[in-house]
């Protein structure tokens, strides 16, 4: 028996009432809906962009996204509570984590090139933007977030996060979908 929401249990969970929980739940989902949308779409045109454009990338650009992916799922194992160095990868690990540098480093030589011709820009207000939504979704304060960025180092990275995000919604906005 699922019982009745009334404006006690809305208060317990933080809400103001249960109407107010209600809408609060329904925007969640609705913008969580919309999010998982949007990167679908960036996903599906970034694999037909790569699926389009067969060339050559340098092996350096490969290497450092397979750093970056080895480097990603050393920190989830840390964030899990599991000795990051214990982390082993077998060859068909490997063989599919050099298949996702491969990708990773021509989709980011084509988002490059499409934001350079396009004088598509990440400025320090999207990034300001960004460290906003970044502590709306974890719940810190802004200055938390800055400082853990600046201390991480990860502004440059963060920026090139955005320029990216920004590229793929131009080219959504602009594509011609047959």
């Amino acid at each position: 028996v699922v019982p009745e929401l009334d404006d006690e249990v809305a208060k317990a969970l933080g809400h103001d009432n249960a109407k107010a929980m209600k809408k609060d739940l329904t925007g969640q989902l609705e913008d969580f809906a919309e999010q998982t949308g949007k990167n679908q779409a960036r996903v599906g045109v970034l694999e037909k962009l790569v699926e389009s454009n067969d060339f050559e990338v340098p092996q350096g650009m490969v290497e450092e996204q397979m750093n970056a992916l080895v480097d990603e799922l050393r920190q989830r194992q840390a964030y899990m509570g599991r000795d990051p160095s214990e982390l082993k990868f077998s060859d068909s690990e490997v063989a599919d984590l050099r298949t996702r540098a491969e990708f990773a480093a021509r989709a980011s030589c084509i988002l490059d090139g499409v934001s350079r011709q396009e004088k598509i820009e990440a400025t320090d207000a999207d990034l300001d933007a960004k460290i906003q939504e970044i502590a709306d979704q974890q719940g810190q304060p802004v200055e938390a977030i800055k400082g853990y960025i600046e201390q991480q180092g990860a502004a440059v990275t963060l920026k090139a996060r955005i320029l990216e995000e920004k590229t793929l919604d131009w080219l959504i906005e602009n594509a011609k979908v047959t």
